[in-house]
């Protein structure tokens, strides 16, 4: 009876600490880049959001605010999921148009995992793509 009533504050202390603005469990940033840190700072506190959104709070996120390794010039994101550890690292690369899209598109393939067995096909870009543009407004 006392573990739960416990858990029941830890519980609610977490979501009140989230329901003032935040990050609970924070994203970390392994990559700062090269840039401001309050830039790789304000990407974090985005994916944070969008993850909460999503329905993805379990998943630990770190970001990169790097270009994606091997990847530096032809896309603005990347995301590296372990749907069974419920882990993802996410690049983001500086220069991108569009961050928040980045983001949301990143997290979108997170979400996805859960509910598709294989990924990665061109359709499935697209749709993400789509989806992305559609949840950003």
């Amino acid at each position: 009876m006392i573990h739960r009533a416990i858990l029941s504050v830890a519980l609610a202390v977490l979501w009140a600490g989230a329901a003032i603005g935040e990050c609970v469990p924070p994203v970390k940033i392994v990559e700062p880049g090269a840039g401001e840190p309050t830039l790789c700072q304000a990407r974090a506190d985005t994916l944070c959001s969008w993850r909460d959104k999503l329905g993805l709070r379990d998943w630990v996120l770190e970001l990169h605010c790097v270009p994606p390794p091997g990847f530096e010039e032809i896309a603005d994101g990347l995301a590296a999921i372990s749907a069974e550890e419920r882990y993802a690292e996410i690049w983001l690369h500086p220069d991108a148009d569009d961050p928040e899209l980045i983001v949301v598109h990143e997290l979108l393939h997170i979400w996805f995992t859960q509910i598709c067995e294989d990924g990665g096909s061109v359709l499935e870009e697209q749709g993400l793509r789509i989806i992305a543009r559609l949840l950003k407004g």
